[in-house]
């Protein structure tokens, strides 16, 4: 799983984390040639079918996702425009010992239920995909149409907080048509609905609905050039959710790790170009004129860390975000050399970015120890320019797959003070690397097992992070019923603390284009620890998702 594993507020910044892919769902190297492991399958928005219905609700049209600047609202009450009015009023004392009741009886009957009416759905939605389906044949530039529907429900294992929603309602929608006008231009446009809700103590409430255009992109091949215009997804590296190399483009962090990283990747404005060279070797380029950094969730949610909680539990105000300027000075660029032979794939890259993670510059007030000001000082939320120099390989060897992947990066900003004192960023060069190998075996069992390592090579004494830090991640996998159901056990475990997180969850294909699933998500460590800042978060969830 991609993250960068050290400590909380190692960055002064907000402890997510960096990058990764997996590269088994998602590479756009040429969308219409196979490729091995290492370079993936066709990219996710040419395989991936999905699909969106419009409907009356209340939809907030935008192009842009959410910023960061959300949870500078320090003390807010969220500002919920347009919620509903509450349907359910009661003491605080009133009804908690009927939490875990409610949630277990609600947790059975969306399997129990949502089995028989997922599939009445299911009917549903494809006479009205085939519909639509024929009717391409009118429009003879339009290849195909494609799509899915996903709902997730999350239950709150722990009440923690009055205003936080131990019960969450999410839904996605996803529309995309293909392109094709000639043998030399093609395209795709999709769009994302997104419709979420929460239930708490006093209501039941939207938190987010959105409509927005998700990736529309021209693509022209000529011989050995390739070369793609757009809003689209760029994904680099070799390793399932680690990858020190795609470190510039943005993730979806909203629900923190309850998506993977392949769901979590957000499109951006880019210009990527790839040439073919002989002897098997690929060039890639990549241009993004404008910035675009992770996006997190909002004050007084679940997921967002405890830094900025901290920060603003103490009364700190928040700044307006100081992002890089829209402008050609502040675009971001990187270019990739790959060589596939039979027997290994390897590639060296380069980027210069900024970083996806912002690092909080705390500027204290000392008039505020004297009553002479109002709060105890100001944050300032700023971005770092950086550098990235990496590669990555991956080979199989007798069944077994093979990989790793590592990047020096330079001037990333750690706090190098106490959180009670003065605080200070210094700028330290990173070195990332990760090692990992899967196998299925012949019961049908599967393994995957990733070594992370950091290294902080001009450490400095004071600075929170250690000077090395390691964890490894996990995925273990038995399938039954000739891979119909799937009951799957995953993780990553810090080793420099007692730090972790783990998935056990089952997986019901109930049809090949309806999929189930049901587990629980647990975080255990330290507050200040990575997983450990969400150790109040652990949840049941219960998913379902319709491909067309």
């Amino acid at each position: 799983m991609t993250f960068n594993v050290r400590r909380t507020i190692s960055q002064g910044r907000q402890p997510f984390l960096l990058s990764g892919l997996n590269s088994r769902t998602q590479n756009s190297a040429y969308p219409c040639r196979p490729l091995s492991r290492g370079g993936g399958t066709p990219p996710l928005h040419w395989n991936c079918r999905q699909f969106q219905i419009m409907f009356q609700t209340p939809i907030n049209h935008e192009m842009d996702t959410y910023s960061l600047f959300l949870i500078a609202e320090a003390g807010s009450s969220r500002g919920r425009p347009g919620a509903r009015p509450s349907i359910t009023k009661q003491d605080d004392h009133k009804g908690r010992p009927y939490v875990w009741f409610l949630a277990m009886t609600t947790i059975t009957a969306c399997v129990l239920l949502g089995i028989p009416s997922a599939l009445a759905f299911n009917e549903q939605i494809r006479e009205a995909v085939t519909a639509v389906k024929n009717s391409k044949d009118q429009i003879p530039w339009l290849q195909d149409i494609s799509g899915f529907v996903q709902n997730r429900q999350y239950f709150d294992a722990e009440r923690d907080s009055a205003v936080e929603e131990f019960y969450e309602l999410r839904d996605d929608w996803r529309l995309e048509a293909k392109w094709r006008f000639n043998d030399y231009f093609s395209g795709v446009t999709s769009s994302h609905l997104e419709l979420d809700y929460g239930l708490n103590k006093d209501d039941f409430h939207p938190i987010e609905q959105t409509y927005k255009l998700w990736e529309a992109y021209g693509e022209t091949e000529w011989k050995s050039l390739n070369i793609r215009l757009g809003r689209q997804i760029i994904r680099w590296g070799k390793g399932d959710e680690v990858n020190p190399i795609d470190n510039f483009t943005p993730e979806n962090f909203k629900e923190f790790f309850n998506f993977e990283r392949a769901d979590r990747k957000l499109p951006v404005l880019a210009t990527v170009i790839k040439y073919f060279l002989p002897h098997s070797m690929e060039w890639e380029g990549i241009w993004i004129p404008f910035f675009q950094p992770n996006i997190f969730a909002e004050a007084d949610q679940d997921w967002q860390p405890f830094y900025v909680k901290d920060l603003q539990a103490k009364g700190f105000t928040f700044l307006p975000e100081a992002r890089p300027r829209r402008s050609l000075e502040s675009s971001v660029y990187a270019t990739k050399l790959t060589h596939r032979g039979s027997f290994a794939d390897i590639s060296l890259s380069y980027a210069h970015h900024y970083d996806q993670m912002p690092a909080y510059l705390v500027h204290r007030d000392p008039l505020f120890l004297f009553g002479l000001a109002p709060t105890p000082g100001e944050v300032e939320t700023v971005w770092r320019h950086e550098h990235s120099v990496g590669g990555d390989f991956e080979f199989t060897y007798k069944g077994w797959g093979f990989r790793g992947e590592a990047a020096y990066t330079t001037d990333q900003p750690f706090i190098i003070q106490d959180l009670n004192d003065d605080d200070a960023v210094i700028q330290r060069d990173v070195f990332k690397s990760i090692v990992g190998f899967d196998y299925t075996y012949k019961s049908d069992n599967y393994m995957n097992v990733e070594l992370t390592q950091t290294v902080i090579p001009h450490y400095t004494h004071g600075m929170l992070p250690r000077k090395y830090e390691s964890s490894v991640l996990f995925r273990l996998r038995r399938n039954f019923f000739h891979d119909k159901l799937q009951i799957q056990f995953s993780g990553i475990v810090e080793l420099t603390d007692v730090d972790f997180y783990y998935k056990p969850e089952i997986i019901y294909e109930m049809k090949e284009n309806l999929e189930f699933r049901a587990g629980f998500y647990m975080f255990e460590g330290e507050r200040d620890g990575f997983w450990g800042q969400f150790d109040k978060n652990d949840q049941f969830f219960v998913s379902s998702k319709y491909y067309f």
